[in-house]
C-alpha cells in the first residue's frame, strides 16, 4: 500500500501542464530537468520558446505539445530509443509518425541512431561526452573535469547561437572547436544535420 507522503508515489504520478501556456512560439523544448544537464539550458536561455522542463509530464500533452509545434528541440539524456524522462521515454518510437513532420534538433547520447532510424530532419549527436564517467568510458584522454566543463559550455553556447539559422551543422562546427580539447574533438566527430525529402 502506497501512501500520499512516499516519494515513490509522488514519482509515479503523471503531471498535467496547463497546454494554453505553450503556445507562444512554434518552437517546443523538451528538456527534462536533470542538474547533470543544467548546462544545455543555454542553447534556450531568452529565446522565448515554449519550454517543458518536468520529468513526469503527461505523456499525452507531449504528444498534443508536439502536434502544435513546427520545431522540437529534445536535449537531456537518452538511448538510441529516445529521451529519458523520470521512469520512462519522454520522446520514444511511437512518437516517429507525429515527428517526422517536424524539424528537430536532438542532443542526447546516441541521437544520431534515433533519428537515422525513423529518418528524422534536423541537427543532432551521437554519443556526446559531457561527463567524466563518459569520457573514462570511452578512454577519452582528458586532463581533468575542467576540460569536459568548457566543452559542454562551448557547445552550448554555440548552438544557442546558431539553433536558428539554416544550416546548423556548418556553423557551430566553426565555433565548436579546440585544438587541445580531447573532449571538444570527441564530441565534434559526432554532431550530424540530415534532411529527407
Amino acid at each position: 500500500m502506497y501512501h500520499k507522503n512516499d516519494d515513490w508515489f509522488f514519482a509515479q504520478e503523471k503531471h498535467f501542464l496547463n497546454i494554453d501556456e505553450y503556445n507562444t512560439s512554434d518552437s517546443l523544448v523538451i528538456h527534462p530537468f536533470d542538474p547533470s544537464t543544467t548546462f544545455l539550458s543555454a542553447i534556450y536561455e531568452q529565446k522565448h520558446f515554449d519550454i517543458v522542463n518536468d520529468p513526469f509530464v503527461n505523456q499525452d500533452q507531449i504528444v498534443q505539445l508536439i502536434e502544435t509545434h513546427k520545431r522540437i528541440i529534445c536535449l537531456g539524456h537518452g538511448s538510441p530509443f529516445g529521451l529519458f524522462g523520470g521512469y520512462e521515454f519522454l520522446v520514444h518510437d511511437g512518437l516517429s509518425p507525429i515527428l517526422k513532420h517536424k524539424e528537430m534538433v536532438c542532443i542526447w547520447c546516441h541521437a544520431d541512431q534515433f533519428m537515422r532510424v525513423h529518418r528524422l530532419n534536423g541537427f543532432f549527436c551521437g554519443m556526446f561526452v559531457s561527463e567524466v564517467g563518459e569520457a573514462d568510458l570511452y578512454n577519452i584522454p582528458y586532463q581533468d573535469n575542467k576540460e569536459i566543463e568548457i566543452s559542454n559550455n562551448l557547445f552550448a553556447s554555440v548552438l544557442g547561437k546558431y539553433i536558428d539559422y539554416d544550416n546548423i551543422l556548418n556553423n557551430v562546427l566553426l565555433e565548436y572547436k579546440s585544438n587541445d580539447n580531447p573532449i571538444v574533438k570527441f564530441n565534434r566527430k559526432r554532431l550530424s544535420e540530415r534532411r529527407f525529402n
